[in-house]
């Protein structure tokens, strides 16, 4: 099974509903629900995610969607040896994988 690091990008495409990418995210997010990927994200994009989720959302509301994606996702440890590059040495990147995966209109999802 491939491990895949889920951008903050991808993420915020999804909740967002950012045109044309969220379609491509939510496939990407489905994927990983159904255990066909193993998704991660890491403590920063957590904060991220639920820093700019929260502009817009309560807090209750935020922390409730973090908890459904987080139902779906691993956060990865985040260490010295994490940040001097030895992560985990197949995670691929999510907008690579979707080059690979969904290679309908890519031109249109990653200029």
């Amino acid at each position: 099974m491939n491990n895949l690091l889920i951008d903050t990008d991808v993420i915020l495409d999804f909740f967002f509903d950012r045109m044309p990418h969220s379609e491509y995210a939510a496939m990407v997010l489905s994927l990983c629900e159904q255990n066909e990927i193993n998704g991660f994200v890491t403590p920063v994009i957590c904060c991220n995610v639920y820093y700019l989720l929260r502009q817009t959302a309560p807090h209750a509301k935020v922390i409730g969607k973090m908890r459904q994606l987080l139902s779906i996702l691993d956060i990865l440890p985040m260490d010295r040896n994490v940040v001097s590059g030895q992560l985990i040495p197949d995670l691929v990147i999510s907008k690579m994988l979707c080059r690979i995966l969904l290679p309908l209109n890519t031109e249109k999802l990653m200029p």
